[in-house]
């Protein structure tokens, strides 16, 4: 009987589980970025992703490493990108000709606000939406990957500012806190690799004298998440140190693929309910037992 019984539990307790699984939450899509008529990434004319259920995506950090023809500006992309994955999609670049000209400047600075690179100077349109990339600096981590602005008159300013990842050590066994915990960015469709100030809430020091700082930096015309991570609130593909990618907290997976906050719940209200049938058991075999 008890054999029996713990076999029918563990049949209900699997049957419950994949019923409240969503169908789609343990696969992966192909995510398609066309980069249209005029533009290219790395010379290729698309990007094609392979993201689980629920990744996050940043249609920013496609548009900012699409390299746009000379004479026309990009105007976004044709459909509108979703906020999660979800199913296969395909997504192109479209541009228009530039009627109004205007310039902007990328700056490259670290903590003092002096050069680490040469600033770059681009053309767009009046009032069109920019996005740009952040150099890799050797021994410097950056605030964000990619920064957003609309270039809404001449000259716009749009600043990277960059915290060297070194440390030293002080006489005496002591450390001192010149590094920063930092992630890594990887740009679709170019390989390119970015490092970037892991977000923290403020700078702390630890036992090894690294430190983590929130990299929140917000120049005249750009914008930044609050996070300094260079995603917007759409979220990005971020890599982190081991190669895995980081999403939102809501779609992390605790193993690839499968576990992440929908498969946790399903199990969660699975072993509520494998309970509720053993408290059931034992109350209706109780009850047959004083017959």
């Amino acid at each position: 009987m008890k054999s029996r019984s713990l076999k029918v539990m563990i049949g209900i307790v699997v049957m419950m589980f994949f019923t409240l699984l969503p169908a789609n939450a343990l696969r992966s899509y192909d995510i398609t970025f066309k980069t249209g008529s005029q533009g290219s990434i790395a010379s290729q004319d698309r990007v094609v992703l392979n993201l689980e259920y629920g990744t996050t995506l940043d249609p920013d950090l496609i548009q900012a490493a699409i390299d746009v023809n000379e004479g026309y500006f990009f105007t976004g992309f044709y459909l509108d990108v979703p906020e999660t994955v979800t199913r296969e999609d395909t997504f192109v670049a479209q541009y228009r000709k530039i009627i109004d000209s205007v310039t902007y400047q990328i700056n490259y600075l670290d903590e003092n606000d002096k050069p680490l690179a040469t600033s770059v100077v681009k053309t767009t349109n009046l009032n069109a939406p920019v996005s740009v990339l952040a150099l890799e600096i050797q021994d410097y981590a950056v605030d964000a990957a990619v920064k957003t602005a609309t270039i809404s008159q001449d000259g716009v300013q749009i600043s990277f500012h960059y915290t060297s990842t070194l440390t030293s050590t002080s006489g005496g066994g002591g450390s001192s806190s010149g590094g920063v915990t930092t992630s890594v960015v990887v740009v679709p469709g170019t390989g390119n690799q970015i490092t970037v100030v892991t977000p923290g809430g403020g700078t702390t020091t630890d036992d090894d004298g690294t430190t983590t700082d929130d990299g929140t930096t917000t120049d005249d015309g750009t914008t930044t998440d609050d996070d300094g991570t260079g995603t917007d609130d759409d979220g990005g593909i971020i890599i982190d140190d081991d190669g895995g990618i980081i999403i939102d907290d809501d779609d992390v997976p605790l193993t690839p693929g499968f576990w992440n906050t929908t498969t946790i719940t399903a199990a969660a209200v699975a072993a509520a309910l494998a309970a509720a049938t053993v408290l059931w058991l034992l109350v209706f075999k109780k009850k047959r037992g004083n017959r």
